[in-house]
Formats: structure tokens, sequence, C-alpha cells
């Protein structure tokens, strides 16, 4: 059966296996099925009525058009071919995904590959502080854009930073899935984060520290080791990109960083 390839994109922008989740056939098909019809696409409005993958064209020509929702913009750019997600993105992509497999996968009684997906990139996170983001294969009978081969058929990693566009099938090269603009979204989210990744710093000195966003309060505490100290760390940022993704930009930062103890 085949399945859908992800990736992790690491700290110095190689790009190299990670896990995988089956089936290939209830992501990104499904996601193009059922937002044709959401978006009064589709000729019969029935999904699994279309065919020819030329019908998907005028969905996937909204793309980056301002006529998509947020969250549909988010996991059809996931879709596409050579697109790899920034670590600031991630936590947002996510939550379009758990909302999609929420809306058409239970009631449809489909294969969790979406949620599956959503629980091995959430792992990765936690997993890799310093990561830099995700990519995918959308079906692995079809070989990865994401697979260097020499002349002699030798697979090597593909690297964002390294890697031409002559280096691939078809001379083409990989793009990076952003966040659609919404206003002052931007300045308070790079402000959020740039606050949040001062935890792994401040951690690994066993500073005790605390971030307040919006309601919530994310603090850390003495540890012994430094792995403790990192592995918490981690956490914190994993906590603030996940507030970041679910709550309104506007008024997030309430106050500043507390000094540390």
């Amino acid at each position: 059966m085949s399945y859908v390839e992800i990736y992790r994109v690491d700290a110095e922008g190689d790009v190299t296996s990670y896990d995988s989740a089956s089936n290939n056939h209830h992501f990104a098909p499904l996601v193009w099925e059922y937002l044709t019809v959401q978006y009064g696409l589709h000729p019969t409005g029935k999904p699994y009525e279309l065919k020819p993958a030329w019908h998907y064209e005028p969905l996937w020509a909204l793309f980056a058009k301002g006529k998509l929702e947020r969250k549909d913009e988010l996991i059809l750019g996931a879709t596409f071919d050579r697109v790899w997600v920034p670590r600031a993105v991630i936590p947002e992509l996510l939550e379009a995904m758990l909302a999609f497999h929420e809306r058409y996968i239970v009631p449809n009684n489909y294969m969790p590959t979406i949620k599956d997906s959503v629980e091995v990139i959430e792992a990765l996170m936690k997993e890799d502080p310093e990561l830099r983001g995700v990519a995918f294969n959308m079906c692995s009978a079809v070989a990865s854009f994401w697979v260097l081969r020499d002349e002699d058929g030798e697979p090597s990693a593909y690297n964002i930073d390294k890697a031409v566009g002559d280096t691939n099938s078809e001379g083409k090269s990989h793009w990076e899935l952003k966040l659609p603009s919404t206003p002052n979204t931007d300045a308070v989210a790079a402000k959020l984060v740039a606050e949040a990744r001062m935890f792994l710093r401040s951690s690994e000195d066993r500073m005790v520290n605390s971030l307040v966003v919006g309601d919530t309060v994310v603090t850390l505490e003495r540890k012994e080791t430094l792995v403790e100290a990192k592995a918490q760390a981690a956490d914190a940022l994993w906590i603030v990109q996940k507030i970041l993704a679910t709550q309104k930009f506007t008024e997030l930062w309430n106050t500043p960083p507390r000094p540390p103890v």
C-alpha cells in the first residue's frame, strides 16, 4: 500500500526521511476532492465522482489568491509538489489538518492519514527543538523529489540551502509554504517566536524564566542536567507555537518575559 512520506528539514537544511502515514489516497486526493466541492468547483457536487486530475486545476488556481479560507490555504499548499513547511508555519498547518480530519474524514470513515501525519510531526517537533521544518512526498509510489541521486544511482539528501533547480527532474526546485498574511500577524508572530526561543538559550544555563502569552504562563524551572533543561525548553517552545496557532494574534503579547530569578 502506498503511503505519505514525511521528511525532516534539519538545522543545516538537509531533508531526510523521518516517518510515514498510510495511505496516500486519504491525504492529498481527499483534500482536493472535498475542497473542490466546498468552493463550488466540482461539476457534480459529490466527492469522488471526479476522475481526471485536471478537474482539480480550478482549485489549484485559487492558491495564494486570497480566495480560500486560511486553514484551506495552508492544507492545500502542503499537498503541492516540492514544498517545504518552515517550523513557524507548522503549528497552524497542523490545526488546519486536524480541522479537515474532523470535518471530512471522521464522518465518512476514511483512513486517518492526515491525523496520523499530525501525530508524526508533533513527535518530531518535540524530539528536535532545532528542527527547521518538514516536507512531504505525498505518494510513496512516486520517486521522491527530496532524494538526489548521482550518476550511479546512489542517494543523497536534498539541502534547501544548497540544492539548485537542475539537480532534480524537470529542472524544478523547492519552494516554501508561508502563512497567509493578515494585519499585524507577521510582526507579533516574529516577536513571540523570538522570545520563545530565548527559553532554549536560557535553559542551557539552567536559569528560571517564564513567558506570558495571552492567558497562559509558560515557565522554565531549574533542572539538574543540561539534557533535562533542553527537553523542557523544547516543550516550552512547542506550547508557545501551539498558542500561536490557536489564538488570535492581536493582543497576544501581554507582558514581556519575567527576568531570571
